[in-house]
C-alpha cells in the first residue's frame, strides 16, 4: 500500500480548482493462464491535475481474490476517512478531497459491494427486479412488465436482503454502493446485449439466424467499409462476422454505434433491424454529452 496521500501531493501534477475529484479502479488480473495467481491494483485518477495519469495507489498478488476483503481494503478506506474529513495541503493550497466514483467491472463489484454475483437472482443493481430462470435456455430473464423499485445507498444497511450477501469495507467511507458505483458499458453492452445479439444472428435459432446470403451480404459490407470508408481517427479497423469470436470490445462499440445500421439495413427483415436501431439510438443518446 503506498498510499492515497503519496500519490495525491505528488509535485509533478498541477492543480486545476480548489477540491480534487478521485476516481478508484479497482479489478483481478489473472498473471497466468495455467495458474490461480491474481493480480489486483487499486488505481487512482484525479480529473483535477492536468495531464493527470493513472496511478496504482496498492495492490494484491496471490492465489485468487484478496481474502478476507477487509485486509485488502482496510489501509485504503483509513486513509479515505482520512483525506474526506481533513482535506489535504498540496503546493501551499489546501484541497479538499471527493470520492467522485469507482468503475470496476461486474465480479469486481459484486465482491467489493458484498452483493450476489451477475447471474444472481436479484442480481441488478439499480432495482429490485427479481429474474426468472429458463431451464430450456439456462439463461436468466429480467420481465420487461415489472414495476421494481429503484435501489438507494440506504439499502446496503439491510443485509438480511437477497440482493446484499455481507457487510462491505466502503460502507466506512461517504460513498454510495449504488450512486457511485459507474456501471461499465463494455461488458454490459458491448461484449454483454451487443455481442449477444451477433450470437443470436449467427448460430441462434431458426426465428432469429439470418441466411447464409445476408450474413455473407454483411461481411461484404463491412470488408468494404474497412477499406474504403473507415478513417484512420479509428485505431482499429472493424472485422467481419468470420472473425466475430475475436473481436475486442472495441469492435463491438463501433458496430453497434457506427457500422451495423449501414450493413445491415437490406440484410435484417423489418423486425429485427428496427430492434437494432432501438439498441443503436439508446446507446448512442447515452453516450452523448449533449
Amino acid at each position: 500500500f503506498s498510499g492515497l496521500i503519496a500519490k495525491l501531493a505528488d509535485e509533478r501534477y498541477e492543480t486545476l480548482g480548489d477540491e480534487l475529484c478521485v476516481y478508484i479502479n479497482i479489478d483481478g488480473i489473472p498473471i497466468y493462464n495455467s495458474s490461480s495467481v491474481e493480480f489486483w491494483p487499486i488505481l487512482l485518477y484525479c480529473k483535477n491535475f492536468r495531464n493527470s495519469a493513472v496511478t496504482i495507489v496498492a495492490f494484491f498478488c496471490g492465489r485468487g481474490k484478496p481474502t478476507p476483503l477487509i485486509d485488502f481494503l482496510k489501509p485504503f478506506v483509513n486513509e479515505c476517512q482520512a483525506l474526506i474529513a481533513e482535506g489535504i495541503n498540496f503546493k501551499n493550497k489546501h484541497f479538499k478531497i471527493k470520492l467522485e466514483a469507482f468503475y470496476c467491472d461486474a465480479p469486481a463489484r459484486a465482491y467489493l459491494k458484498q452483493i450476489v454475483g451477475h447471474n444472481g437472482k436479484e442480481a441488478c443493481e439499480r432495482c429490485d427486479i427479481v429474474s426468472i430462470y429458463s431451464r430450456e435456455d439456462k439463461k436468466r430473464y429480467y420481465p420487461t412488465n415489472s414495476n421494481a423499485k429503484l435501489r438507494s445507498d440506504e439499502d446496503f444497511l439491510n443485509i438480511s436482503s437477497d440482493h446484499v450477501s455481507g457487510q462491505s469495507p466502503l460502507l466506512e467511507l461517504d460513498v454510495g454502493l449504488v450512486s457511485n458505483f459507474v456501471l461499465d458499458p463494455m461488458h454490459l453492452i458491448y461484449l454483454g446485449i451487443m455481442k449477444r445479439l451477433i450470437n443470436y444472428w449467427l448460430e441462434g435459432k431458426r426465428q432469429f439466424k439470418l441466411s447464409k446470403a445476408a450474413t455473407a451480404d454483411i461481411n461484404k459490407n463491412l470488408h468494404s467499409f474497412k477499406v474504403h470508408i473507415i478513417p484512420t481517427e479509428f485505431g482499429r479497423k472493424i472485422r467481419t462476422f468470420n472473425d466475430v469470436k475475436r473481436w475486442k470490445a472495441v469492435e463491438f462499440r463501433f458496430f453497434l454505434l457506427y457500422s451495423g445500421i449501414l450493413a445491415m439495413r437490406s440484410s435484417l427483415d423489418s423486425v429485427k433491424y428496427k430492434h437494432f436501431l432501438l439498441l443503436h439510438v439508446g446507446i448512442f443518446l447515452r453516450l452523448s454529452s449533449i
